[in-house]
């Protein structure tokens, strides 16, 4: 059986699916990423007001740093695996967030220390920032195909939990309720959780470059047991095939296509909240069909961020957001999703590495989603 093998933020626990047995899979994985890691205490925490309508919601920002970036000709020097290979490579244990609570909102960042953004508009390009909560298990969501009632159940579990982040298609808000605040849903920070930072900047100016983390956090102090967990993870449009890359190329002698996934299955009941597409320079929209129905058109966006240039000169837009989805919606254990990727490499060029050859960056077609559902002791 195929299963969910691409979540968002589970870089520890090689994508995988696992089965957690009787022994704490989760607190040896967060055990070992503390061992593996350097701790990043933050030097700033600043008090904040909660746009929120949700009664007893607080604000914070939380600062880290700093994050050094070498020039990308001398970044793709380094050894080491990358998704990009010119990118500054950080993975950092990061404290000061708030614990035994309930997360509603993270907006994740890069600035500056005059405060102003770390964009690709002045030569950083956020391949992505990745927080993410080492330890806790998340059910298996989704499987390809139909369910089997034949075959025999396992209690899959999926190590760690992706809970904030950012990259070049857009720094909106990773949201665990509504707008709002409203509907009765957030992401459990529990006391022994483990925050980690997996990031990949490229500096495509001819300076090294100092910048920051920023994490603006709207909680709930307090373990609220009426209120619905959350599970984040990510979906590829070709995660269902045979041989499963994230990384895709155009079909040659192809600049504009399209690329569908075969069915997936929900497993476990509950409400789809956030669900957004993450594509690079080159993608112009992403759809999400539930049962045959659109449940998400996540357009892409070009040029709130800057222009970039081709390695024959000319500047084009670089893709600056994807178009998000908020509204909640209720799904069924059985019920089928579809995705939908469109590419247009003439309209939109692709990026150009700056070492190991040169060569177009690659395409990606991720579909990113927010899932709430009951805990094991909800009573509502």
């Amino acid at each position: 059986m195929k299963v969910q093998s691409l979540i968002l933020g589970a870089p520890l626990a090689a994508q995988a699916a696992t089965i957690q047995k009787r022994q704490d899979i989760g607190g040896l994985i967060s055990g070992a990423a503390g061992l593996l890691t350097t701790q990043m205490k933050p030097f700033k925490i600043v008090d904040g007001t909660s746009t929120m309508k949700r009664p007893g919601v607080k604000n914070i920002r939380i600062f880290h740093g700093p994050l050094n970036l070498l020039p990308a000709d001398e970044a793709a020097k380094a050894k080491g695996f990358r998704s990009d290979p010119n990118s500054n490579s950080f993975m950092a244990s990061l404290l000061g967030f708030p614990q035994d609570s309930y997360i509603l909102r993270t907006n994740s960042s890069l600035q500056y220390e005059d405060g102003t953004y770390a964009t690709v508009g002045n030569d950083v390009y956020n391949h992505h920032v990745q927080l993410f909560d080492i330890g806790k298990m998340n059910d298996l969501l989704f499987q390809c195909g139909k369910i089997d009632p034949a075959k025999p159940k396992y209690n899959i579990k999926i190590p760690g939990s992706y809970f904030g982040g950012s990259a070049a298609d857009g720094t909106q808000p990773a949201l665990f309720t509504s707008p709002d605040g409203t509907f009765n849903s957030g992401y459990f920070l529990g006391k022994n959780s483990k925050v980690m930072l997996s990031a990949e900047l490229v500096n495509y100016s001819k300076k090294p470059k100092v910048i920051y983390h920023v994490t603006e956090v709207d909680y709930l102090p307090g373990d609220t047991k009426d209120i619905m967990d959350t599970s984040v993870g990510i979906m590829s449009v070709n995660q269902c095939d045979d041989i499963p890359n994230p990384f895709l190329s155009a079909p040659a002698g192809k600049k504009a296509f399209e690329m569908k996934s075969k069915q997936i299955t929900i497993l476990k009941d509950g409400y789809m909240i956030q669900r957004r597409g993450h594509m690079h320079d080159g993608g112009t929209g992403m759809l999400l069909k539930v049962n045959g129905k659109l449940a998400c058109d996540s357009k892409a966006q070009y040029g709130a961020q800057g222009m970039f240039k081709t390695h024959d000169g000319k500047e084009y837009p670089a893709l600056s957001g994807m178009h998000e989805c908020n509204d909640p919606i209720e799904v069924k254990k059985g019920d089928s999703i579809e995705i939908e990727a469109s590419f247009d490499l003439d309209m939109h060029p692709p990026r150009v590495h700056a070492g190991h050859g040169g060569g177009e960056a690659e395409e990606m077609a991720l579909m990113g989603y927010v899932f709430a559902f009951k805990r094991p002791d909800n009573k509502q």
